[in-house]
């Protein structure tokens, strides 16, 4: 038939479909202990600032001093996430960028692209 490119086909679409199913199957568990930890994370250091809040209220300033201690650390590695998520934004943009002037013909940065963007 003139004027349908071989490979083309609804079959190919499909196979397409399918591997991107599966490669966005395959990201779901990160994804989903990543927001699980950043969940969790949020939650302890609200406990630890209830708790703080508590004995201060009590006139514990040890204990407040150490409950603020502890908050402060979670929150810290909450931060770490933060940043690493916003560190993923940042490369997922510049790389689709840079991708649509210079063709960078890598599949594992085209994989792992794809892979943050989930």
């Amino acid at each position: 038939m003139a004027g349908i490119e071989r490979g083309s086909g609804f079959g190919d679409n499909v196979a397409k479909s399918a591997r991107l199913a599966e490669a966005l199957l395959a990201g779901v568990p990160a994804v989903q202990r990543f927001n699980g930890r950043l969940k969790e994370l949020n939650d302890t250091i609200a406990r630890w600032e209830q708790v703080a809040d508590r004995r201060d209220g009590e006139g514990d300033e040890r204990g407040a001093e150490e409950a603020e201690s502890q908050r402060g650390e979670y929150a810290a590695e909450c931060d770490t996430l933060m940043k690493l998520r916003d560190g993923m934004g940042k490369f997922v943009r510049l790389y689709e960028f840079i991708a649509q002037v210079v063709p960078l013909a890598d599949p594992e940065l085209e994989k792992l692209s794809r892979f943050i963007r989930l």
